[in-house]
């Protein structure tokens, strides 16, 4: 398991509190591990369309050179079955609702036919560990990893955060799965992120992106600039409802969508 990665020095400058920029600095943690599909629960997977709501979250998928990890691609699932989140006071996500969740959006969103997915273990609430499943299809070179983590959107409701790329390291994971945090995202367009962002337009576009997903909240400001070649956050501070929230925003691309932004929000 490869050890935290440090994102680079205009993150390091910013004046956010400390558990934020932490976080921040410990968003790259180890490569996805392979699944023992012998212990792991598998579904067979047809073409019937997605039948669960789903709020998504983008990440691009290109390697990088720099300090920062490599970008993924994600989406945040919920909408989960009644009494099941990862939420400390509820009882874990079973594998075969993990396969369930991750089956009905390659589904909605892939080229070619889903196979099989499966995954080695339930998630459990807190942000303590991820799940990997493995999705199959009968495209060339049709076998990817996904991971699973538990967070929110915003509103509260207990969601699945789908990862495929290298695993989040154990602080930023905690932070995802934290009380008060959300994830939150939209997909702007085809050519969004061609250029770097400036600090005025992450501020504009994030606020967008958390007013699209039913979030009242207001950003004042924003520190740093947004390059779409390494998934390195934005830190920003602003208001929720009139309450004072701190922000990170990260570039991303919706699983067969476009390129947008990833807001993750926490109380400040």
């Amino acid at each position: 398991m490869l050890g935290a990665a440090v994102l680079g020095a205009p993150l390091r400058a910013l004046a956010v509190p400390t558990l934020l920029c932490a976080s921040a600095l410990a968003l790259a943690g180890c490569d996805p591990q392979p699944v023992d599909s012998s212990s792991s629960r598998s579904a067979a997977v047809g073409t019937e369309a997605p039948t669960a709501s789903a709020s998504v979250v983008p990440t691009p998928t290109s390697d990088t050179s720099s300090t920062g990890m490599r970008i993924p691609t994600v989406e945040v699932a919920s909408g989960l079955p009644e009494g099941l989140g990862p939420d400390p006071a509820s009882p874990v996500v079973p594998e075969a609702t993990l396969v369930t969740l991750l089956s009905e959006r390659l589904t909605d969103s892939i080229s070619g036919t889903l196979r099989t997915v499966v995954c080695d273990g339930d998630l459990e609430p807190g942000g303590a560990d991820q799940v990997t499943c493995r999705a199959t299809t009968d495209s060339a070179g049709g076998t990817t990893d996904w991971l699973a983590y538990a967070t929110h959107t915003v509103g509260g409701q207990p969601a699945v955060l789908w990862l495929q790329g290298d695993a989040l390291a154990p602080e930023f994971m905690a932070l995802l799965a934290a009380p008060g945090v959300t994830v939150s995202a939209i997909s702007i367009g085809p050519g969004y992120g061609g250029d770097p962002l400036d600090a005025a337009t992450v501020r504009t576009d994030a606020e967008r992106v958390l007013g699209e997903e039913g979030a009242a909240a207001v950003l004042s400001g924003c520190e740093g600039t947004l390059d779409f070649d390494v998934f390195e956050p934005v830190a920003c501070t602003g208001t929720a409802a009139g309450a004072p929230i701190r922000a990170l925003v990260l570039p991303g691309k919706i699983l067969g969508g476009d390129p947008g932004l990833i807001v993750l929000t926490q109380p400040a």
